[in-house]
């Protein structure tokens, strides 16, 4: 769902769980949104990524985000 449809400005918070679809998913709503709509912390499910591939944390990172955290199976970023 688009932020602007619901008439959002912006989330603080975004977690999301597609089990392996993260970059099909993720990464448009980021691509389209202004960053001023950005949320300031994101979790990604971390269990399905291909490290050594371009994916959505590296991405993430190279919009401004930092990993802020780790457990398991998240990766927990901040906004910086």
């Amino acid at each position: 769902m688009r932020i602007a449809y619901i008439n959002l400005e912006r989330a603080a918070f975004m977690t999301e769980a597609v089990e392996g679809h993260d970059d099909d998913v993720l990464l448009p709503c980021f691509e389209s949104a202004p960053k001023a709509h950005w949320p300031k912390r994101v979790v990604i499910e971390d269990l399905f990524i291909d490290k050594s591939a371009d994916n959505s944390v590296k991405r993430m990172k190279s919009l401004g985000y930092r990993e802020a955290g780790r457990n398991r199976i998240n990766v927990f970023l901040m906004l910086e």
